[in-house]
C-alpha cells in the first residue's frame, strides 16, 4: 500500500500544538476569522501574537490541533479558569474551529472529547465556553455533546478606549 494511499484512509489525530505549529495555527486563525465575518489582521501579527501568548514561558493559553488526511486542520484554543460556583478549577474554550475541508467528520467532537480528558487530567469539574448567537450550526454543535446545557448567564467584552478609560478609575 502506498503511504499516499494509507494517508488517506487515517483517522483524524488530535495533538497538543508546539512552537513549530505556530504557522499552520496562523492559517488556520486566519481561516477563522473570515469564516466568523471578523477583521483579519496581517498574518505577522497573528503568529506574532500566538508565539507571545501561547508559546512562550508563561503561556495565556493552550491550543490543541487536529490533523486529518496529513493536513492541520482544526484547533480548539484554551485556557484555565477558576469557577467560584463550586471553587474549582475548569477550562475555558475560547475558540474552536473546524476548516470547511474537514467538517461533517466527527472532528469537533474529538476535539471536545480530547479538551474534557484534558480537563479530567487537571482536576477540572468542567468546560465553559461561549458561542455566537447568529452560528446557529455552532449552536445545534454544542447541543448534541452529552450533558451540555446552556448557562443563564450574558457574555461581557470591554475593549480598546473604553479599557484605558475603566483602567483610569482604578487610579483615582
Amino acid at each position: 500500500m502506498s503511504s499516499e494511499r494509507a494517508q488517506a484512509t487515517e483517522a483524524p489525530r488530535i495533538r497538543t500544538a508546539v512552537k513549530a505549529d505556530v504557522s499552520v495555527l496562523t492559517r488556520l486563525l486566519m481561516d477563522s476569522f473570515a469564516f466568523y465575518g471578523q477583521a483579519i489582521p496581517p498574518a505577522s501579527k497573528t503568529r506574532e501574537a500566538l508565539e507571545r501568548h501561547a508559546f512562550c514561558e508563561q503561556p495565556l493559553c493552550e491550543v490543541l490541533l487536529a490533523e486529518f488526511e496529513g493536513e492541520a486542520v482544526a484547533f480548539a484554543i484554551f485556557g484555565p479558569v477558576f469557577w467560584t460556583g463550586d471553587l474549582s478549577p475548569a477550562i475555558f474554550l475560547e475558540e474552536l474551529y473546524v476548516n470547511k475541508r474537514a467538517r461533517n467528520r466527527g472532528i469537533g467532537r474529538m476535539l471536545m472529547a480530547h479538551l474534557a480528558s484534558v480537563a479530567m487530567e487537571r482536576g477540572c469539574k468542567r468546560i465553559i465556553w461561549n458561542v455566537d448567537r447568529p452560528n446557529s450550526r455552532g449552536i445545534a454543535f454544542y447541543e448534541r455533546l452529552p450533558g451540555a446545557f446552556r448557562l443563564n448567564k450574558h457574555a461581557y467584552a470591554i475593549s480598546g478606549e473604553s479599557l484605558a478609560d475603566l483602567a483610569a478609575l482604578a487610579s483615582g
